[in-house]
């Protein structure tokens, strides 16, 4: 098991967008209040969507002006392309984002988890049910599927547990891995959009630093921050991370 270092603390108020980063957080049984509190459903396909399926997600931003409250959805503001601004709130939202973004959504906050069609998987890209599998789990054509078996089946049915807007499997995402493919700079932002920012001393030696996706696949890992000490006893699933054209 590798030790890895916490190196910022961040926070999402929308899923998918770029966040906050904060000097400390209060921590619940439910995550970071305020984390993912919003998330964008696709209006053509359906179901809740993050920056893999709409990568333009990815160059907006959100902030939360006052401190969100401990659980639920506070208002946040959402900054668009050309640095416009608008809120969570404004009853337009939807369709300022649907432009913005080029596509048709509507934002939602958190619903409870008993509203499970409000969290279940849109409809695929492909027919080809293999094709969406490699998608989901980020493998290439020529690299056998994980065994679908040891992962829970609401992985399958729902885009996320519901109640949440987290990916079923956070990732860990090291500095290290995204700079050596996209430079420090870019590193820099995408880490921006990852629960844990880390630094992961042993990946040069252990992984191909070239393809940030491969990063944890499979392994497992203590996560330092202080006196804290958080250990994974599940695989990581493998991660991908859109590109931005």
């Amino acid at each position: 098991m590798s030790d890895i270092t916490i190196t910022q603390l961040l926070r999402h108020p929308v899923k998918s967008m770029m966040g906050e980063s904060l000097q400390s957080l209060f921590l619940s049984e439910g995550g970071v209040p305020g984390d993912r509190a919003w998330a964008v459903k696709d209006e053509v396909r359906g179901g809740i969507r993050g920056g893999k399926k709409l990568p333009k997600l990815m160059r907006l931003g959100a902030r939360y002006e006052q401190p969100p409250a401990r659980s639920g959805s506070s208002t946040a503001t959402i900054t668009l392309s050309g640095s416009r601004e608008v809120s969570t709130n404004d009853p337009d939202i939807n369709e300022v984002l649907s432009a913005d973004l080029e596509h048709a959504v509507s934002l939602w906050p958190l619903l409870p988890a008993e509203q499970q069609d409000h969290y279940r998987r849109g409809e695929p890209d492909s027919e080809d049910f293999e094709a969406e599998l490699r998608d989901m789990f980020a493998r290439e054509a020529d690299e056998p599927l994980p065994d679908i078996g040891q992962f829970p089946p609401e992985l399958l049915e729902f885009e996320s547990p519901p109640g949440t807007y987290f990916d079923a499997f956070p990732p860990i995402v090291t500095e290290r891995a995204i700079a050596a493919q996209h430079g420090k700079a870019t590193a820099r932002r995408k880490l921006g959009r990852a629960p844990l920012p880390a630094e992961y001393p042993a990946l040069a030696s252990r992984d191909q630093p070239t393809l940030p996706r491969t990063v944890l696949g499979g392994q497992k890992a203590a996560v330092r921050r202080g006196d804290s000490d958080h250990r994974n006893g599940m695989p990581a699933l493998r991660h991908d991370h859109p590109r931005l054209c």
